[in-house]
């Protein structure tokens, strides 16, 4: 399993790619403010779920070849975060991903948020890739 700070949930089955085997998890941990800052929030969170990727070796899945310096994705809407009168939610800061399809490029992961709501990403799995490696974050 791919460590980062905090503790470590398995997210969506693996997709093989010509680079490698993409994971795709979700950590459980702090975000610091500064790593809050990059996706807008204005507070450190102690304790929350993001999405995170790795990409690991075809024949070694043990061999992390990149990985995503920064979470992929933190909690940042209402029904995300603490909930609302709109928005009710069940438990705060909470995003973990729950299965993914891959259709040509196009990576359709769905989550769960606040343990209440569905939410779907969508992302250019070469462009996800090609920012992983650019990191080179092992």
């Amino acid at each position: 399993m791919v460590k980062v700070k905090g503790e470590d949930r398995a997210g969506t089955q693996v997709i093989i790619t010509k680079e490698g085997i993409l994971l795709i998890y979700h950590a459980v941990g702090e975000i610091s403010q500064e790593i809050g800052s990059l996706y807008g929030l204005s507070n450190c969170i102690e304790r929350a779920y993001s999405v995170n990727l790795a990409i690991l070796g075809p024949e070694n899945p043990y061999r992390i070849l990149a990985r995503t310096k920064y979470p992929l994705y933190v909690p940042l809407k209402s029904c995300e975060l603490y909930g609302s009168e709109k928005y009710p939610i069940d438990v705060p800061v909470v995003v973990f991903l729950t299965g993914a399809i891959f259709i040509e490029n196009k990576l359709l992961d769905h989550a769960v948020a606040g343990d209440k709501y569905i939410v779907l990403f969508s992302a250019d799995i070469n462009k996800l890739i090609e920012y992983m490696f650019r990191q080179n974050i092992r």
